[in-house]
């Protein structure tokens, strides 16, 4: 049940933000329009500094560290960490250690550092990095931090108040969770630089567009948005009123719901209905993947979708042409129309054999000679070698002859890594 007067409150606080950042943008404008040579100069440098997620390093801290995507972690230590908790209002603290699965914790931290500070969803958070080993027992204790031999702990410091973060070691997860915590699942867009900067990052983006209507509908976006959150596929929401955004989208009414997805055509819009009940049963169908094209961006979204029964394409896209006579063209528009018959029970992904992902995932079935090549991925493993020219009927085909279990020459065991993979 969702709190209206805190939503409410949420609605006004997003008005007000809007207001200050235009604002600030005309009150800029004026002072640079009075300035002139070393001045512009000086401007310039303290732009750079602003573009910055991250405030200057206090000099009682020692030097931030950069990971390999360019995000940078504040390094605590024992004589450091209490002055931190105290300091920033937001803290996130990745406490390390030599075991393993710290280092897969690793990894996953930083992207979630880069979700956030790179796109500006939460800019207050300050991510950091202390090796476990160095807290103290009373630390230890008090935050709940496991020990060097436990692997990692990842908590969140609030105004001193500890949260220790303990589900999914996903970057997405983390990211949602901290937005979660921080009272930012909504997010406010101003410019459209930024929103495609989110949307290149994210598998699912919804923008909530609202501009001069009653607050029922955004009221209904945001409750939908807090009840949707934590749900599989995730949704990244973000909710703007300004027009260069409805320009950049193509909105020409006053409501909308834009739901940016890199599957199933790429996007798809709600203009009518914006009830709460409306906008959440659009979400619910348009974010049931039925065709996924795999890519590094991708990965991730298929790796962990809920589907657990797949049909994998291995084609090679880059290089063919309609003109080629391979009969992969007849193959790809088959799989997309029988994808459409099998929504929220089957993912059908398509790999590019071309690209250095496609070729990595085939490895593990076949060869680049047997492209195009069909894969079921469920209870049992069957494979179509040289899929030339099939259209949905054969595809369809395919897939009933493979739940009726029967028997086919390619057929092979599950390898025992690939749930986890794919």
């Amino acid at each position: 049940m969702v709190d209206i007067s805190r939503t409410s409150a949420a609605m006004f606080l997003l008005v007000i933000v809007l207001f200050e950042v235009s604002l600030l943008t005309s009150l800029t404008r004026s002072e640079e329009s009075e300035k002139t040579g070393v001045e512009e100069e000086e401007e310039e440098e303290e732009k750079e500094d602003r573009r910055s997620p991250l405030p200057a390093v206090d000099a009682a801290y020692e030097e931030e560290e950069e990971d390999e995507d360019g995000v940078h972690l504040l390094v605590l230590r024992a004589d450091t960490l209490n002055k931190a908790i105290k300091e920033y209002h937001l803290l996130f603290v990745n406490f390390y250690s030599s075991h393993p699965a710290s280092r897969l914790l690793d990894l996953e931290f930083s992207l979630a550092a880069e979700t956030i500070l790179r796109t500006q969803q939460q800019p207050e958070v300050r991510f950091a990095r202390m090796a476990s080993a160095e807290v103290d027992d009373g630390l230890r204790s008090r935050y709940r931090i496991g020990a060097a031999a436990d692997g990692a702990t990842v908590v969140l410091f609030r105004d001193g108040q500890a949260v220790r973060y303990d589900r999914d070691p996903r970057a997405a997860d983390m990211a949602a969770w901290i937005r979660r915590k921080t009272g930012t699942t909504v997010a406010a867009v101003t410019d459209a630089r930024t929103l495609e900067r989110v949307a290149g990052q994210e598998v699912i983006v919804a923008v909530g567009l609202f501009k001069g209507v009653d607050q029922s509908e955004p009221l209904g976006y945001l409750r939908v948005a807090e009840e949707m959150e934590e749900e599989e596929p995730r949704i990244r929401f973000l909710v703007s009123d300004n027009a260069r955004i409805f320009s950049h989208l193509g909105i020409h009414v006053r409501s909308a719901i834009v739901l940016l997805k890199k599957f199933d055509g790429g996007r798809a819009e709600l203009t009518r209905d914006l009830t709460e009940a409306g906008i959440r049963e659009f979400l619910r169908a348009e974010t049931v993947a039925c065709l996924v094209p795999y890519t590094r961006a991708t990965s991730s979204f298929v790796r962990n979708h809920e589907i657990a029964d797949r049909v994998l394409l291995f084609v090679r896209l880059m290089s063919r042409s309609s003109s080629s006579g391979d009969g992969s063209v007849e193959t790809v528009e088959g799989f997309a129309e029988a994808s459409k018959l099998h929504r929220g029970k089957v993912l059908f992904v398509i790999f590019d054999v071309d690209e250095v992902e496609g070729r990595k995932e085939l490895e593990q079935f076949g060869s680049a000679d047997e492209c195009p090549l069909l894969v079921f991925v469920g209870p049992r493993v069957r494979r179509m070698p040289d899929a030339q020219s099939l259209n949905k009927d054969q595809i369809e085909t395919f897939i009933r002859e493979t739940y009726e279990n029967k028997k086919d020459p390619e057929e092979y065991d599950v390898p025992k890594h690939l749930k986890t993979e794919l």
